[in-house]
């Protein structure tokens, strides 16, 4: 297993679909390091759509042209892309996630966001949830973000 850990990642990104894309791109802008890894070309289904007539400030664009400016607006606010398949995400003693890919990989981070449209079932973060930390069950943010906030929502 190639270690790529501790290699100075913020958040890892797992999937380059529109959510991967835009929180990689957000990330980026927060002045986060963040890596996105996807087994494909980035643009999720927006590959397998000839034309998009209902995304906002486009009237019409081809789904691989959408994919590929917003693959690039993550790309210029700093994003990295591997092309790569996430085999195992499991939270590691020392409170970091340990991200384990196909190509033998092992990335490391102190968040992981979860935007890969996978079947609950084959998905490769539900070992790492814990009844210690069961609200990443409902979050797709692990890590900082998966500590329950204090503020009360009413």
């Amino acid at each position: 297993m190639t270690e790529t850990g501790s290699n100075g990642y913020d958040v890892i990104i797992v999937g380059a679909g529109p959510a991967g894309l835009c929180a990689a791109m957000y990330a980026g802008r927060g002045m986060l390091r963040a890596l996105t890894i996807e087994r494909g070309a980035p643009g999720g289904e927006l590959l397998n759509t000839d034309v998009i007539e209902d995304y906002i400030g486009f009237p019409s664009i081809k789904g691989w042209e959408l994919a590929e400016k917003m693959a690039e607006h993550a790309a210029h606010f700093g994003a990295t892309f591997a092309t790569d398949t996430v085999e195992h995400i499991r939270k590691a003693a020392d409170g970091w996630f340990d991200v384990t890919t196909a190509h033998g990989h092992l990335y490391r981070a102190p968040a992981v966001r979860a935007s890969a449209s996978t079947p609950a079932k084959a998905c490769p973060i539900a070992p790492c949830v814990t009844a210690r930390s069961s609200r990443a069950k409902c979050s797709p943010w692990w890590g900082a973000a998966t500590r329950p906030s204090k503020r009360r929502i009413t």
